[in-house]
């Protein structure tokens, strides 16, 4: 399901799939004190870096923010 903020899925074009999404992720780097940052989810249990899905008239440098 998408957010109320994402475009709909795109009519048959050039894409390889009708539900193309465009997202984007990034890693920061403390390189001082040789860490990392990572987001830890309580309900999932489960780590991941940061990411995110480009919402409609969203920059692409802030789709990962």
């Amino acid at each position: 399901m998408f957010s109320p903020w994402s475009s709909a899925a795109l009519p048959r074009s050039g894409f390889a799939s009708q539900d193309f999404l465009l997202g984007s992720g990034m890693v920061v780097l403390q390189p001082s004190f040789d860490k990392v940052v990572i987001v830890y989810d309580c309900l999932t249990k489960e780590y991941f870096l940061l990411r995110g899905r480009k919402d409609i008239g969203e920059p692409s440098e802030q789709t990962a923010l």
